[in-house]
């Protein structure tokens, strides 16, 4: 039997593989919705600390909402 980290590699390549294939013009309006999304949830967050991440093979790109 597979040990679970076997499974959380297997799985993770899986999502990356996944993210890899949407076309650039899905990951670009994903990106505007979240982007949208994070417009009106930021004033709501004044005073906390929101982190940020560097996109991942295929991730949405939100460096410049930053």
């Amino acid at each position: 039997m597979s040990c679970p980290s076997d499974l959380r590699n297997i799985l993770r390549e899986e999502a990356i593989a996944a993210r890899e294939r949407v076309a650039d013009a899905d990951r670009r309006t994903w990106t505007a919705q979240i982007e949208s999304h994070l417009d009106r949830l930021a004033p709501r967050l004044q005073g906390s600390c929101l982190a940020f991440c560097w996109p991942h093979r295929g991730e949405v790109d939100l460096a410049g909402w930053v």
